[in-house]
């Protein structure tokens, strides 16, 4: 009788073993402590930025590339400013454009921009997304709107996402219906930090914008202990680009699944 149940209890015993292990495969503890969580989904290549300072991963990077200029009988000059053009092989590249200003006349624009994303592509590369940074005092909206739809019709052949850089004043009240307009012409925003942490009230107002956005990051964002556990809450958060600096210690990536593209 004693074999018995001994037997029976060797057999719960084990049962119960496999299954918590089982459990346990299937729901991995986080090994996120505290408010240290990695939220690095990409990487930003400064107007500085070397091709030496790109961390040897599979991690998308953005590459600035410089500026639009707009003279006063609207004509366009763009300035070069970032990394030339470079073989990434395998991983998705991105570019980042400023503007400080809207050309009246957009086609000269559309055709520099070709001209540049031609140049890293005859470099073996695939130019998956633009980031479009123009962040006057004042922005015009609705020339923005109009500008980035045609540029999405000049490359209908070639598409590229095109996504704004979003200034943190764009999440005010007042910004509401500009904001809105853009929204209908890309899929979400890129917020820039100026500092390792976030603003005393943006994160609500950007979850009580309702949509999707990442965050450009400075470079010392992983060794300040940046606090990304509520970013991490929000499901509208696509994840954090971070400045390359001459001297990160980066955390090794590991796969991640989600909703938005990665950049």
């Amino acid at each position: 009788m004693n074999d018995k149940i001994l037997t029976l209890f060797s057999v719960l015993l084990l049962a119960a073993t496999v299954g918590i292990m089982s459990w346990y495969d299937m729901h991995p503890p986080s090994r996120d402590t505290g408010k240290e969580i990695n939220i690095i989904t990409g990487y930003y290549a400064g107007p500085d930025a070397t091709a030496a300072v790109i961390p040897d991963d599979d991690l998308p990077v953005t590459i600035a590339q410089g500026e639009f200029k707009y003279t006063a009988e609207g004509k366009a000059e763009f300035i070069h400013q970032g990394m030339p053009p470079a073989t990434f092989a395998q991983r998705q590249l991105n570019l980042l454009l400023r503007f400080d200003a809207l050309p009246k006349k957009p086609e000269a624009t559309f055709a520099k921009i070709k001209t540049l994303i031609d140049d890293w592509t005859y470099q073996g590369n695939i130019v998956a997304v633009i980031f479009l940074d123009y962040r006057p005092q004042n922005p015009d909206f609705n020339a923005y709107s109009k500008f980035m739809q045609g540029l999405k019709k000049y490359f209908q052949a070639n598409s590229h996402l095109l996504i704004p850089v979003a200034d943190a004043s764009w999440f005010e009240d007042r910004q509401k219906a500009g904001r809105q307009l853009l929204q209908k012409d890309t899929r979400f925003f890129l917020v820039e930090l100026n500092k390792p942490e976030l603003p005393a009230g943006l994160l609500q107002k950007l979850e009580n914008a309702d949509y999707g956005f990442q965050l450009k990051l400075p470079p010392e964002t992983l060794s300040a202990g940046f606090d990304g556990k509520a970013l991490k809450n929000i499901g509208l958060f696509g994840g954090g680009m971070l400045t390359l600096g001459p001297h990160q210690n980066l955390l090794k990536q590991e796969p991640k699944i989600g909703i938005f593209p990665r950049l």
